[in-house]
C-alpha cells in the first residue's frame, strides 16, 4: 500500500518536472530533457540490480540459518508475512 502511494507520488512529481525540461529553447533535440530521462532510467536499472542482489543474499541467509516456528500457531505464523522463515523472495 505504501509502495503504491510512493509510486503515484513519484509519477506526479515527474509529471510536474519533466515538461519544464522539454522547453522550446532546446527544440528539436531537447538535450536536457532526454539526458534527465536517461539518467532516471539508469538509476532505475541500478536500483533494480541492487534489489535483486539483496533478494538473493536474503534468500541465501534464510537457507543457511533456518528458524523453527513450530511453537507458533498457524495464525501467528501467517502474521509474520515476509518475516516468516519459509518466505523466499522471487526475482
Amino acid at each position: 500500500m505504501i509502495a503504491s502511494a510512493i509510486t503515484i507520488s513519484a509519477a506526479s512529481v515527474g509529471g510536474i518536472v519533466v515538461p519544464r525540461l522539454f522547453i522550446a529553447e532546446y527544440f528539436p533535440k531537447y538535450v536536457i530533457g532526454h539526458a534527465f530521462t536517461i539518467c532516471l532510467l539508469a538509476i532505475s536499472v541500478i536500483l533494480s540490480i541492487v534489489l535483486e542482489i539483496y533478494f538473493k543474499m536474503e534468500n541465501k541467509r534464510r537457507d543457511e540459518n533456518p528458524v523453527d516456528v513450530s511453537h507458533m500457531s498457524e495464525d501467528e505464523q501467517r502474521l509474520l508475512y515476509d518475516r516468516h522463515p519459509g518466505f523466499r523472495y522471487k526475482y
